[in-house]
């Protein structure tokens, strides 16, 4: 998968309320330049169902994943305390690249090869 059909995908993931319908419609795109009737790689559908299971994971998701506490969490990552708190509240929101960062380097996610 090139940088540019991953960035393509993730962005279209978080406007997805549908993960079965996001895979399906997502595995038969012409983003893939595929020959017409070639069959569709299983390592594509789950690279595509796990950019959309990334795109939709929480921060909280994702310090769960690590199963450290917020001040744990908050110094592995130099996120300030507050910070974290707000994001986890719903105070605010956590920018989606910022969570897509955290997810991969807490190894919630790995970017497909």
């Amino acid at each position: 998968m090139t940088d540019k059909q991953f960035y393509t995908l993730f962005c279209a993931a978080l406007e997805s309320a549908d993960r079965d319908a996001f895979v399906s419609d997502w595995a038969l795109s012409t983003i893939w330049d595929d020959p017409d009737g070639a069959e569709i790689p299983p390592e594509r559908i789950s690279a595509i169902s796990g950019i959309w299971d990334v795109a939709h994971a929480s921060i909280r998701d994702i310090r769960a994943y690590t199963g450290l506490t917020q001040a744990a969490f908050c110094t592995r990552y130099c996120i300030p305390r507050r910070t974290l708190e707000n994001w986890e509240s719903g105070i605010r929101s956590c920018p989606d690249y910022v969570r897509l960062l955290l997810a991969q380097a807490a190894g919630f996610y790995a970017l497909p090869i």
